[in-house]
């Protein structure tokens, strides 16, 4: 799995993760490379998957005064 954060024009965080993931894993990465690397308030934006939806990430997300959204989007819906 890839993670691609964007901001302006430029990629500014990937990470490859070679194993399945899980919510403990998402949660250790959201923590320790994700969370520290983002600008001041930034609005981050998750697909349905189900390990975005344990409350301690979406914790830890306002805890660093980030902005996340109540409704997390379906990756699979068209617009």
């Amino acid at each position: 799995m890839i993670f691609k954060i964007i901001f302006q024009p430029l990629i500014r965080i990937v990470t490859l993760l070679t194993d399945n993931i899980n919510s403990d894993i998402f949660y250790e990465w959201t923590i320790q490379d994700l969370l520290p690397k983002l600008p001041y308030k930034c609005v981050i934006v998750m697909d349905n998957a189900s390990f975005h939806k344990r409350l301690n990430i979406q914790h830890a997300i306002r805890q660093a005064e980030h902005t996340l959204p109540s409704t997390i989007f379906s990756s699979t819906k068209s617009y």
